[in-house]
């Protein structure tokens, strides 16, 4: 109890220090003592026999994103984050759009036939220095720490991210008519924690950074979801709770916790957000602070 109690107090605090988006200063570069990613991965740590499993460094979460998006969905199992993880140097965050950090993250979970099915536990601890760039042409994308969620998060605390997805038009050759056809671009779902929450759950988590789904396309129809916490949450039992955003937010459909929100037939419960704010700048084609 006394652990939860502590980990309040630090969502807490750390609400406080968050609500507006967060400047690059000399003190945020990496200091010698700070053990940055070296982008490779560890899964020595995981036994699927184990109830509740911890991990501590860069290379472990990393191990977790290559177990899940392997088949291993986590589902019955609690992962505890013990530490801080540097994903990257953010020094020179501010010019990630166009010079690139070192390493490139890949959300675990990365699509609907490997989602993330366990719990994961930041325990207050802080993630800092996420980038990812991905481009799909033939399957949605899914990005964020987390890709495709049908388990739950908390307790996280994720600044200085950056997330550039694009999904563009492809044709494939018809074998029968010889001709090309035109496939369009797929959906996007883009978010700080995850980007797609099947009836999952977040709570008690902090996201500071630029989440930036794009299309490169002349065409319309499928959509781009985009929030600070999550890019779509589908389903009665899905819901955020007690979470916050700051930062810039992108989308032709996005908002400052999520970028779309399931409406069930008459009858059933909608998908929930409940106790969170955004201090985001959200800029969209369908627009909402939450």
């Amino acid at each position: 109890m006394k652990i939860k109690k502590l980990v309040a107090v630090a969502i807490s605090m750390l609400c406080i220090t968050l609500t507006s988006p967060l400047s690059i200063t000399a003190d945020d570069s990496v200091s010698a003592e700070i053990e940055v990613w070296n982008g490779t991965y560890d899964t020595s740590w995981y036994d699927e026999e184990e109830i509740e499993l911890h991990i501590s460094t860069a290379e472990d979460l990393a191990g977790l994103s290559k177990l899940v998006n392997a088949g291993h969905t986590m589902e019955g199992q609690t992962i505890y984050l013990d530490n801080d993880i540097y994903l990257n140097d953010v020094s020179d965050y501010d010019n990630w759009s166009s010079d690139v950090p070192l390493n490139n993250w890949i959300s675990i979970g990365y699509d609907d036939s490997t989602p993330f099915a366990g719990i994961f536990d930041g325990q207050g601890n802080t993630i800092t220095g996420l980038y990812q760039y991905e481009r799909k042409c033939l399957e949605p994308a899914y990005a964020g720490l987390f890709g495709y969620l049908t388990g739950c998060i908390r307790n996280v605390i994720c600044k200085y991210e950056y997330i550039e997805t694009c999904t563009y038009d492809t044709t494939k050759r018809n074998t029968a008519t010889g001709y090309d056809n035109l496939i369009r671009a797929p959906s996007i779902y883009a978010g700080g924690i995850c980007g797609y929450a099947d009836n999952g759950e977040i709570s008690n988590c902090l996201v500071n950074g630029y989440i930036r789904p794009q299309r490169d396309t002349k065409y319309s129809g499928n959509s781009i979801n985009s929030g600070g916490i999550c890019g779509c949450l589908n389903g009665e039992n899905a819901n955020i709770s007690n979470c916050g955003a700051s930062g810039y937010i992108y989308g032709s459909e996005a908002g400052g916790i999520s970028g779309e929100i399931s409406d069930q037939s008459v009858g059933q419960t909608c998908s929930q957000i409940n106790n969170c704010y955004s201090y985001c700048e959200v800029v969209a084609y369908y627009a909402g602070g939450s």
